[in-house]
């Protein structure tokens, strides 16, 4: 894969509105990819230069080759590499791709008893200077919600880990949380309840985190009542071009970072998989 130098683009990125004067100097993106082969054959990579994040949050890569991950943090434009694959081969997946140094990364999750759990390609996380970063990508409850049982316990392990690293400095996450947490979320509401992602254990359970870790769902602090703002479209019944969708992708921030939020944006035109990438703006 070649090497594809950043092009330069206006404060920070077209079309994007941010908070008044503020002035980001920090850009993260995340995208479910879903798949880094195909993402990778396919050049769906190239998307990514023309946003110019300086830090790159990625899911469902469903790959093992590391010099893969080499050569994409090259062509995208960051000096750092760092990936989490499943232990099952084509599920899950999560990396980081950076142009900071971490001052540390974490695969997987850790608790403060000194277990260790999600060692499924689920979580990666990278430490910075005035923060943490957790990349997710927390599991899907399946079909008939065969893994609901354990996708709640991944939650309450999650909220674990979180109170942890907050009581060393705040965090910014961001992935895909699979999980719609208002009505507002998705496209029909009434008729999901009993889906994967919308079910009320669900959202009850993203938003006991988000209260007992005082954390602020960015784009819906931001947009409170703005409908139609989806993050994913299924492809098998051809959704997007409706926008028939469900936002299942989030920056969750710790409320004494709030102040350092520029903004945040959904890139719904930038296609390549049913995910489309998000962006949070932070002032540094």
């Amino acid at each position: 894969m070649e090497a594809v130098p950043a092009a330069a683009a206006p404060n920070p990125n077209k079309g994007v509105e941010l908070l008044p004067g503020r002035a980001p100097n920090l850009l993260i993106l995340s995208w479910n990819i879903a798949g880094l082969k195909a993402f990778v054959e396919k050049h769906t990579w190239r998307e990514i230069n023309t946003l110019l994040p300086d830090i790159i949050c990625l899911q469902e890569t469903k790959i093992q080759n590391n010099d893969v991950f080499e050569s994409l943090g090259i062509s995208v434009g960051t000096s750092h590499a760092y990936w989490h694959p499943s232990l099952t081969k084509g599920h899950a997946g999560v990396a980081i791709l950076s142009k900071i140094k971490p001052i540390a990364v974490t695969y997987g999750l850790t608790r403060p008893d000194g277990r260790t759990f999600a060692e499924k390609g689920h979580a990666i996380t990278a430490e910075y200077q005035n923060f943490f970063l957790i990349n997710a990508y927390v599991p899907n409850s399946s079909a008939q919600l065969k893994n609901l049982t354990e996708r709640l316990e991944w939650d309450k392990d999650f909220r674990a880990y979180i109170a942890q690293l907050q009581t060393k400095k705040p965090v910014v996450i961001g992935g895909d949380l699979n999980v719609a947490l208002e009505e507002i979320d998705l496209s029909n509401p009434k008729r999901s309840t009993k889906l994967p992602g919308f079910t009320p254990q669900e959202r009850e359970s993203l938003a006991l985190t988000i209260k007992d870790e005082k954390l602020v769902d960015v784009f819906r602090h931001l947009n409170p009542d703005k409908p139609g703002c989806y993050t994913f479209w299924s492809v098998r019944t051809n959704s997007r071009p409706k926008n028939v969708g469900w936002r299942l992708d989030y920056f969750l921030v710790s409320e004494s970072l709030m102040p350092k939020v520029c903004g945040m944006w959904h890139f719904v035109d930038v296609t390549g998989s049913d995910h489309c990438p998000i962006m949070l703006y932070l002032e540094t």
